[in-house]
């Protein structure tokens, strides 16, 4: 089995612990913890993200309510805007037609 050149390289240039290097650490074992600690990050960013994802501002239905109580009111724009959104989380083509009805009005 081949391992990585990095880790390789990293296994011949140990440090015995004699000298002014005593306490460092080889480059396999820098490269090894820089792996880990990016590896924790991406974990924490992923975690974030799905997150967000799982738990929007406001549901499809939350949007478009808004947005008939909005084209009552004759802020049209606005409604055209909460259609949309509505669309983006729950792509249905009722909420299309409407969004497109709305357009006719500005």
């Amino acid at each position: 089995a081949r391992r990585h050149p990095l880790l390789h390289l990293g296994a011949k240039h140990r440090v015995d612990g004699g000298g002014a290097a005593a306490g460092r650490l080889s480059l396999g074992a820098k490269v090894r913890g820089l792996g880990a600690g990016l590896r924790g990050k991406a974990v924490e960013g992923l975690r974030a993200m799905a997150e967000a994802v799982d738990e929007p501002a406001e549901s499809a239905d939350e949007l478009f309510a808004r947005a008939k109580a909005l084209n009552a009111e004759g802020r049209y724009k606005k409604a055209c805007e909460a259609l949309e959104a509505a669309y983006a989380l729950q792509p249905k083509i009722s909420t299309a037609l409407s969004a497109a009805n709305l357009r006719v009005k500005l």
